[in-house]
């Protein structure tokens, strides 16, 4: 067990080395100086000397320094940090003033150990923080468009409101303002000419509130306001314009640079400025689509906005819908009576015709008017009627044939499905493949996605498409299958020609590699054995007297067996997968992004092939979608095949001085397959130490005894660090490294001991522990009536020893 010394420590201060012949004392900084941003900063007042100035050990308690002045006067408390820096602490207890200029001054008195002073007074100021304004907010009073408009403003400080009056200036701030636009404008020109006039007034009029600039605003210090909104605090001034600032209008609070709270206080000396954003003006911002619309992607209407959105209810009443695909038979669309919207969706800035409960239909032009009545949940209203047309074109046009492996039962005949929509045409590819031929043709598939059709002349095809039906259509695998029940074909499918309006999902090649065959595979491998089961399809039957191979990707068989009358076979020594190197140096490596991860799954390293009867079929090692060890809460981590480094590295003490000797020992253990072992005797141990600034300090080879530990001396660099040294372990051969820390610090001698002596009548683990707790001064007096704290702590450790 580690013991860990309890030892005062100290800042170690630079001291800096003069010559003879330099007469006087300097002072190498000091402050704070300036406006300090927060009170906590002005908390501590130092100056740093440019040699010592106390001696360790001497220093009396309670400090006096005659020769440190400040002005206005502050009680408090010094203190000296090393030997050349003093920290004048004021009174905890006393707050001190806002927007105060304080004065420092050391006198020439200041003495250095050395007996050398300062040549001059020293002198310097800082300032505690002046009134600056942190933050702003805001609501209409009565909900309307043009009600008074209540502002918060939040200080660093208090402040009240007569202090305010003759500083702030509230005015307008220009800001660039975009046009909306009505996608139907014609047509809604033609239907409601005074329609169009409203909208265009509304424009004229949000664009005259965005274009405002300098205009004083009227406001007052207000008394009454929404106290849950804005809690009053000493450092809150509430503000209320006077009515009639419309919406679209960007307001500016203005500070000048002679804010202060009173004469006695400093002043801020510069301007302050926050802009406000009012709510912009209600209008619909944007329809998603309008023309060669897709009717299975959302379609939404969306209005400007900040605050709050448009109430679902009121929006559904609001819009209109006509199928005008037939403009002389305009037909009214109503949305499904008992859709359903969740709650959380009810007040948004835009909704989808789908949201909203229509069902569009594909091929068909719709027109899509919002009335002017039409009411925000900010209070405003759209004052204007809105009108759009949708076109929607046919459904996607799409193959559906699978990329990739496929299986297909021999029991189902000679047609192998695959489906289209909205196609007129596709070419087709068929092409057996021999067992030689498989490992090589998947990888070169699987290099392109599957997207590449064999080197044989393909079929064009005709098919009859129902407009925007999906159809199922069979291709004949009869001519690559020579009469056989069974067989390996390369498959592609190439989309042709779609019907009018619809539009193509994908120009590409889709191919795949289909299994006729009546026998499954199912297998698990790892790097020890592969248990093959080999199953029929028809009845899951075990097959007995089944060939099966292992091939790995250089297509050479690396094992080769029967199955038994269960259907099994079990191949030895199977490590098959994909190494990446050595796993990182601290931590076990779960679910991390190296040789044995994910990525291990995810490659292709082997295919299992079974004959039977002239059957055939195969698995590959990256077919385990849906059986991933993580799918069943299993951690995974193939480099765990190989040897892991386990262990500890400790040193005989906690912390340590610099220059001092380090005894280190390190315990180390083989964590392998097959269980826990001791390293052979003399094997070697790569020794890393780095320093709390990640530099390498030692580095050396240190060889392991009979257990499997070993131990060696090292110095901390006496020009080094301080802080916390990491000590790193690695074994050739093995994943991993293992290590231990341990403390550099400067400390002086402490004042007491205390030692905790721990016996028990035996080692074994849950026996009870009596434990004697002792303390003495060292200088050899008895700590009696001595006020004693101490603490009992157990903690649980859950890594592999």
């Amino acid at each position: 067990m580690k013991r860990a010394l309890l030892l005062p420590l100290f800042l170690a201060a630079s001291v800096r080395l003069f010559a003879a012949d330099e007469p006087h004392l300097t002072i190498l900084k000091a402050g704070p100086t300036g406006e300090v941003a927060s009170l906590a900063e002005a908390r501590e007042v130092r100056a740093v000397f440019s040699e010592p100035m106390v001696v360790i050990g001497r220093i009396p308690k309670p400090l006096e320094v005659p020769w440190f002045h400040i002005a206005p006067q502050l009680k408090g408390t010094f203190r000296w940090s090393g030997t050349t820096t003093l920290i004048f602490t004021p009174d905890p207890k006393v707050a001190l003033p806002f927007a105060t200029r304080y004065e420092v001054t050391i006198d020439p008195a200041a003495k250095a150990i050395s007996g050398r002073t300062l040549d001059r007074a020293y002198t310097f100021s800082f300032v505690t923080p002046t009134v600056q304004l942190r933050r702003t907010n805001w609501y209409r009073k009565d909900g309307a468009g043009d009600a008074p408009i209540v502002i918060a403003l939040w200080f660093n400080q208090p402040v009240d409101g007569a202090t305010l009056a003759s500083h702030l200036q509230l005015r307008t701030l220009k800001h660039e303002f975009k046009t909306p636009q009505i996608p139907a404008m014609d047509r809604l020109r033609a239907s409601d000419p005074a329609g169009v006039a409203a909208f265009e007034a509304k424009v004229a009029r949000a664009r005259q509130a965005a274009e405002s600039d300098g205009d004083p605003v009227l406001s007052f210090v207000a008394s009454q306001w929404d106290r849950k909104r804005f809690p009053a605090t000493p450092e809150l001034v509430v503000l209320e314009t006077r009515p009639g600032v419309p919406p679209e209008t960007n307001l500016q609070v203005y500070l000048d640079d002679q804010l202060a709270r009173s004469d006695k206080n400093v002043r801020t000396g510069r301007a302050q400025t926050f802009t406000i954003e009012l709510e912009p003006a209600l209008f619909v911002d944007r329809i998603e689509c309008v023309t060669a619309c897709n009717a299975e992607v959302s379609n939404s209407i969306i209005f400007r906005g900040r605050r709050g959105g448009i109430e679902y209810a009121k929006f559904k009443k609001a819009i209109h819908v006509a199928d005008i695909t037939d403009a002389a038979h305009e037909v009214a669309v109503a949305p499904a009576p008992d859709h359903q919207q969740p709650e959380w969706a009810m007040h948004m800035r835009g909704y989808s015709f789908d949201s909203l409960g229509y069902s569009l239909l594909p091929a068909h032009t719709y027109s899509v008017r919002v009335d002017s009545t039409l009411e925000a949940e900010d209070g405003q209203t759209l004052d204007h009627p809105w009108m759009a047309i949708v076109e929607y074109g046919h459904l996607t046009a799409f193959t559906s044939f699978g990329d990739g492996h496929g299986v297909w039962e021999s029991s189902g005949g000679p047609l192998l499905p695959f489906h289209s929509r909205n196609f007129r045409s596709v070419q087709q590819w068929l092409s057996p493949i021999g067992i030689e031929q498989l490992l090589p043709t998947i990888l070169d598939l699987e290099k392109v996605a599957f997207h590449k059709a064999p080197g044989t002349v393909p079929t064009d095809r005709k098919l009859n498409p129902v407009a925007d039906k999906t159809q199922s259509y069979g291709l004949d695998l009869s001519p690559v299958r020579a009469g056989q029940g069974s067989g390996i074909v390369w498959v592609a499918i190439k989309a042709g020609e779609p019907i009018p309006r619809a539009l193509r999902y994908d120009d590409d090649i889709t191919a795949t590699i289909v299994q006729v065959t009546n026998l499954g595979l199912s297998i698990k491998d790892s790097p020890q054995n592969t248990v093959v089961l080999v199953t029929r399809l028809d009845d899951a039957a075990p097959v007995a007297g089944a060939r099966v191979s292992i091939r790995t990707v250089d297509n050479k068989i690396f094992w080769s067996g029967l199955t038994d009358e269960r259907g099994l076979a079990v191949a030895p020594n199977t490590d098959l997968r994909m190494k990446r190197g050595p796993m990182p140096a601290t931590g076990d490596g779960e679910g991390e992004d190296f040789e044995g991860g994910w990525q291990a799954l995810e490659k292709l390293h082997f295919i299992v092939t079974a004959e039977k009867d002239g059957d055939i079929a195969y698995a590959a090692s990256d077919w385990h979608q849906g059986i991933s060890p993580w799918d069943f809460s299993v951690n995974f981590n193939l480099s765990e095949a190989e040897p892991l480094l386990r262990g500890s590295v400790f040193t005989d003490r906690g912390v340590y001085k610099l220059g001092e000797e380090v005894h280190a020992k390190a315990m180390l253990r083989s964590d392998t397959p097959t269980g826990i072992q001791l390293l052979p005797p003399n094997t070697k141990v790569e020794i890393l130490v780095h320093d709390s600034h990640d530099k390498e300090v030692d580095k050396r080879t240190v060889t392991v005894n009979e257990w499997s530990s070993a131990e060696w001396t090292m110095r901390v660099p006496t020009d080094g660090v301080l802080g916390s040294y990491r000590i790193d372990a690695s074994v050739q051969g093995q994943q991993l490294t293992t290590g231990g820390n341990f403390l550099v610090a400067a400390y002086r001698r402490p004042d007491f001991r205390v030692d905790v002596t721990l016996t028990s009548p035996s080692t074994l683990a849950g026996t009870k522990l009596t434990g004697a707790i002792a303390g003495r001064y060292l200088f050899g007096g008895a700590m009696s009536s001595r006020p004693v704290k101490w603490t009992y702590a157990r903690i649980p450790f859950d890594d592999v020893p």
